[in-house]
């Protein structure tokens, strides 16, 4: 990614099961944009005195429908040359009848960007737990305690690990995938209270 907020919004198209495939930096065609800025009065970007080939930031495909996406910060917005390649750009996926927006720090969640990061981050509960039986056993196991709210979080975490000899860790990866696999929903709009990650999660069953 190009930016933080390339970064973000990958993140949350990737962890949409509707979006099936998402291309970066995706090539605009030079003779397309080239026709269309010289119909517009516009300059085309160039690099060295050739003609640069474009590009939109996001080319993703969601519901079998495909959009165009330019990632910018909003202060970016108010240069007219930004906007005057930007307006290459729109024009372009018009005549191809693709879907267009730009996304800025306003449209982009970043506190669900965050949420997702730290759910896919670390190692994976089947590196940690290579068998399947025992990840099964766990799992069960941690559902069971997870779903008693007279067990706080933290200790959870603790008692099983210590109990079970798992490698620290364990657990809060364990807890990962199944908010991954579906098992236990959990809100990704609000920020992730480790102390209580309950309020707003609730086991799918």
């Amino acid at each position: 990614m190009l930016s933080s907020l390339e970064r973000d919004l990958f993140l949350i198209l990737d962890y949409d099961p509707a979006v099936t495939d998402i291309r970066e930096q995706y090539p605009l065609e030079l003779r397309e944009t080239l026709l269309i800025a010289a119909e517009a009065g516009i300059r085309h970007p160039e690099a060295n005195g050739w003609p640069n080939v474009m590009t939109s930031d996001f080319y993703y495909s969601k519901d079998d429908v495909w959009h165009a996406v330019a990632v910018k910060p909003s202060s970016e917005l108010f240069s007219a040359r930004v906007a005057e390649k930007l307006k290459i750009e729109q024009l372009y996926w018009e005549k191809k009848q693709v879907s267009w927006s730009i996304m800025t720090e306003k449209e982009i969640n970043r506190t669900r960007a965050r949420n997702i990061l730290w759910i896919t981050g670390g190692r994976s509960f089947e590196e940690l737990v290579p068998s399947d039986r025992q990840r099964a056993l766990l799992e069960q196991a941690f559902l069971q305690c997870y779903n008693d709210p007279g067990i706080p979080f933290p200790v959870l975490i603790r008692e099983m690990e210590t109990a079970l000899h798992l490698e620290n860790g364990t657990v809060i990866q364990m807890f990962k995938h199944l908010v991954q696999a579906g098992q236990i929903t959990l809100d990704l709009d609000r920020t992730i209270c480790l102390d209580d990650p309950r309020t707003g999660i609730q086991e799918n069953t």
